[in-house]
């Protein structure tokens, strides 16, 4: 991966949002086990800052993530939201299988893409990215 790698610590809690930008997208992983009420403003917070940095195609790597809880989904949420309102959205990657049935009993994987690997949700990006460019060379 390329460029800009930073991290973000609060409160002295081993919270760290980093990322790293491939190919003009934010690679965002998140390295905490309970993504809870406890970090789910920080999190949306730091999607809507990087949204408004003109980072708006993402993908939240949530490997080390073993729980989660509905707060944690409504950051997901809104800095999906913000990303589809400035022609981006955020994809997830990398779900261990209990937080996985998570978005699937809660039908956010309806509304997320979810990638096994962080290549693919990448790829994913560039896919439409590429398509876009073609579309607007035609018109």
């Amino acid at each position: 991966f390329s460029s800009g790698a930073d991290s973000y610590h609060s409160f002295g809690e081993e919270l760290e949002f980093q990322t790293t930008v491939v190919d003009g997208i934010l690679l965002l992983t998140v390295s905490f086990a309970k993504a809870t009420i406890n970090i789910a403003d920080k999190l949306k917070d730091r999607l809507l800052s990087e949204i408004d940095r003109g980072n708006n195609q993402i993908v939240v790597n949530l490997n080390e993530v073993e729980f989660t809880d509905s707060s944690f989904l409504g950051a997901l949420l809104a800095g999906h939201k913000a990303a589809l309102e400035n022609n981006g959205g955020i994809s997830l990657c990398q779900l261990n299988p209990q937080v996985k049935n998570v978005f699937e009993v809660t039908y956010m994987n309806q509304i997320f893409k979810i990638f096994a690997t962080t290549d693919k949700a990448i790829d994913n990006f560039k896919f439409l990215n590429d398509a876009s460019n073609k579309m607007e060379n035609k018109l």
